[in-house]
Parts: C-alpha cells; sequence; structure tokens
C-alpha cells in the first residue's frame, strides 16, 4: 500500500462509568494530525494547522464519539476576539477535515447541522460564550441539547464527561482539568469503566469532483459565467477541505 494512502486511524473510546452514572469518551488528535498531513500534501493544500484548530478538531470527534448513533455533523464557528472562521465536518464512517476562512470583525456565532442517516436535517445556532473550542463544543450540549458535559483538552489528549439521567454531576465540575483525567483514566486502566463503542477517526473529506460541480451547478446562470469569467477553466476550492478542483465551463453551465 502506498505510506500516503496508508489511513491513520485515531482511537476515541467510549466507556460506561457506573458509579458517577456518566459517559466518557478518551481520544487523542495524534494520528487525525499525522492524517491531515498527508492530506493536506496530497492535494497541495496549505496547512492551517494550529493550537486552536487543532483543539476544536478533538473537541469535535469526542462529541461524534458520545453518540448512541453515527451522524453528519458540520460545524461552523467564530469565536470571540477570533480573527479566523472554523468549518469542522465529522462524517459517520470516522472522516474528519476542517476549513479555515477569514471572520467577520466583532463576529461570534456558532451555526450547526446535524443529520443521521436520511432523516431531518437538525440546526441550532448560538452565541459561544468563550474563545475555547473545547468550551464552545461542551456549551452546545451543555445549552442546546441540555444535556451536563464537560470536555477538557491538554496537548494531543482529550476526555468528554456526560451526564446520564439522575447523574450528580457537581462532583465532575468540581473537578480539576488533571483531576478529571486521573479519576477516569485510573479507573479505565483498573477496568473499573464498562467498553461501550470505538469511534475510528480519520482526516478525509467527502468531497469529489462532481460534488463540487454541482456545488457550481446550483448557482444562478449569472454567477456562473461569473466563475469561469470567459475563461476556459476555473479553480475552484471545496468548501469544506480546501482541496481544488479544476473545473471547465461546459461541465456546469446549462
Amino acid at each position: 500500500m502506498n505510506t500516503q494512502m496508508k489511513l491513520h486511524l485515531a482511537k476515541y473510546r467510549k466507556y460506561l462509568a457506573q458509579e458517577e452514572n456518566v459517559i466518557v469518551v478518551f481520544g487523542d488528535i495524534d494520528e487525525i494530525q499525522t492524517s491531515r498531513a498527508l492530506y493536506e500534501e496530497r492535494h497541495g493544500i496549505l496547512s492551517t494547522s494550529s493550537e486552536t484548530q487543532n483543539e476544536l478538531l478533538n473537541a469535535c470527534a469526542l462529541a461524534a464519539a458520545s453518540l448512541s448513533d453515527r451522524e453528519s455533523w458540520g460545524w461552523t464557528l467564530t469565536l470571540p476576539e477570533s480573527a479566523d472562521g472554523f468549518f469542522v465536518g465529522v462524517e459517520p464512517e470516522g472522516m474528519i477535515c476542517t476549513r479555515l476562512k477569514p471572520a467577520e470583525p466583532d463576529t461570534k456565532k456558532v451555526y450547526l447541522q446535524r443529520q443521521k442517516n436520511d432523516g431531518p436535517l437538525m440546526q441550532s445556532h448560538f452565541e459561544p460564550n468563550s474563545d475555547s473550542p473545547a468550551r464552545t463544543v461542551e456549551q452546545y450540549f451543555n445549552a442546546v441539547v441540555q444535556t451536563q458535559t464537560r470536555i477538557e483538552i491538554v496537548g494531543a489528549a482529550g476526555i468528554l464527561v456526560q451526564a446520564l439521567p439522575d447523574c450528580r454531576f457537581d462532583a465532575i465540575r468540581k473537578m480539576s482539568t488533571s483531576e478529571l483525567f486521573s479519576h477516569f483514566t485510573t479507573k479505565r486502566d483498573a477496568q473499573e469503566l464498562k467498553p461501550l463503542v470505538e469511534f475510528l477517526v480519520f482526516y478525509e473529506c467527502r468531497c469529489d469532483e462532481k460534488m463540487v460541480s454541482e456545488m457550481v451547478e446550483r448557482l444562478s446562470q449569472s454567477d456562473q459565467q461569473a466563475v469561469f469569467d470567459g475563461q476556459d477553466t476555473a479553480e475552484i476550492e471545496c468548501p469544506r477541505c480546501g482541496r481544488t478542483y479544476v473545473l471547465s465551463p461546459n461541465r456546469t453551465l446549462n
């Protein structure tokens, strides 16, 4: 197998902590970062990797791994005092990708789309109250889903703890970050947590030439003409990952 095409799989493991009555998810972003670097090298994408973006990828992967059923997630965020906006997509089979875009000054918003299989598209909007990606994803569960959740990320390692019905979450909230990691890691290593599922996450985008061509086809006739501006081809970037596709007008214009 070509080394560049090898999937570097990050293992996000979900457990049940029966004593505390919580779901616990452990994850490590190292393999996602490796597969992202290979993906961007393969497609000539200029990397925008940063601590903030890595924290966001990790938090979104933890969130996806916490679900009972796999879903498609599309996060679009502008955090307080950030000059950048972020997109993160997570697919049911474990694909994750991200895109960095300029943000409007003094704008802070989160827009989330969720969809399970062929079910209805669910959309949520809220204003983030922190410049931390982990706190923002945590805020979604606490404020929108109304499920008590805590997410902590230290370096490449992440943990999500989520309350089940009748859980007393106050003790979880009071733990420091190191105490939270230590408490549940010790229990996991002592096999005191019940293993539930393992969610394998890797960096990849579901885009292809057909998808990007159809995206252009949905534009009005005048907008399509503006894209090509009389040229034989136009370079179109995938809005999810930044990969560039070269399209010709006869592939898109009606």
